[in-house]
């Protein structure tokens, strides 16, 4: 984290190096001409913002350290900001090439040059990789002996007494918690999810950054105004904060399992974990360990026979279900949200995990979208 408690891999820096590696993965022509400058430091400033990237000896950009003195500074004046989102949109690179003064070594200023004005980017696939990497649990997990604590202070009693089995390291790590899996002393798996420490504390700091950046986009004309940016943060502030509260999810959890077992015909378009309740507090949630693969995986649900043309019918009919049905429905279905049972017995049907953010609507609201 850093002092504004943004996780590292949210950082600007961090953002930009994944950005900039998704242009370069696909210019051969590229990466070669930068390896003959491996270990020169680049540097780049938008605005009040600095980035420091190191070249590899691949070709590539790694990040570099804010205190090193750069071999080459790029500078995008302040007066240029404004154009930078329609750049970003359209994925000409030639323009912001234009528009940045460079700075330094001749001969990596000339190459740093020519490879702006002539990359491009596609702004949805790549935008979606890098979101993709982010939201496919590759935070870096807190430490196994927090984990613990935790839940010693939330049920009362270590891990260790309260599991026949526990597996200290964590299956998957997110901005929020984490989780490990976990046998009771009755032979059934479960997989337990406990909060981030110290994460109330570091939501209320990025909430306030938010809001800052809200209030400044507003004064920046009526286009920024219709986006409504400051409402959009108070939105941020109701789902982040219970998300916070792992009660919450487990009601939420309990409550989507008991509209997909209402009867036989809804039992086979998803499978929602049983929560345990005696395992649960608001820092730890214990619920059923599910077993499938993941959604984006069309690889490994082909090689197990699962049928793409049924899964997106049943796809439609679970959305359409909870939605017009049930007016309660799962708001966060990324892919690392939706599994593909495996298993003979049920075999291609939905999996649904975390459930701290989902959604509720009234008669009014279905007929509404409804016409």
């Amino acid at each position: 984290m850093d002092m504004l408690g943004i996780p590292s891999f949210l950082e600007p820096g961090a953002v930009g190096v994944r950005l900039l590696n998704a242009l370069l993965d696909r210019e051969d022509w590229a990466r070669e001409r930068l390896r003959s400058y491996a270990g020169k430091t680049v540097s780049l400033i938008v605005g009040r913002l600095q980035l420091v990237y190191t070249i590899s000896s691949q070709g590539k950009l790694e990040q570099g350290h804010p205190a090193v003195v750069p071999d080459v500074k790029l500078t995008l004046p302040q007066d240029k900001l404004p154009e930078l989102p329609q750049i970003l949109q359209d994925g000409d690179f030639s323009r912001v090439a234009q528009l940045m003064h460079v700075q330094g070594e001749a001969g990596l200023a000339n190459l740093v040059s020519d490879l702006a004005a002539n990359l491009r980017w596609d702004a949805e696939h790549d935008l979606a990789k890098i979101v993709g990497d982010v939201m496919a649990d590759r935070v870096p997990p807190f430490p196994s002996e927090v984990a613990e604590a935790t839940i010693l202070k939330a049920l009362g009693a270590s891990p260790y007494e309260l599991f026949k089995k526990f597996d200290r390291e964590p299956i998957a790590s997110a901005s929020i918690a984490q989780v490990h899996f976990a046998e009771l002393h009755n032979g059934r798996e479960v997989a337990v999810k406990v909060l981030r420490p110290g994460m109330r504390e570091v939501i209320h700091k990025d909430l306030r950054l938010m809001r800052v950046l809200a209030a400044f986009m507003e004064r920046l004309g009526p286009d920024a105004r219709r986006l409504k940016p400051r409402e959009v943060v108070a939105e941020f502030d109701k789902y982040l904060n219970d998300e916070l509260d792992l009660i919450r999810e487990a009601s939420n959890c309990s409550q989507l399992r008991r509209n997909f077992t209402k009867d036989v015909e809804r039992t086979q378009l998803l499978i929602v974990p049983e929560v345990h309740w005696d395992y649960c507090a608001s820092t730890v949630f214990t619920m059923d360990r599910m077993k499938g693969i993941p959604v984006n995986q069309i690889d490994r649900l082909r090689a197990a026979n699962v049928d793409l043309k049924d899964l997106a019918r049943k796809g439609v009919e679970i959305f359409f279900t909870q939605v017009f049905t049930d007016g309660f429905f799962h708001a966060d279905m990324h892919p690392g949200n939706i599994y593909v049972s495996d298993a003979p017995e049920t075999l291609g049907r939905y999996i649904a995990l975390d459930f701290g953010i989902v959604g509720s609507l009234s008669e009014f609201d279905k007929n509404y979208l409804a016409q």
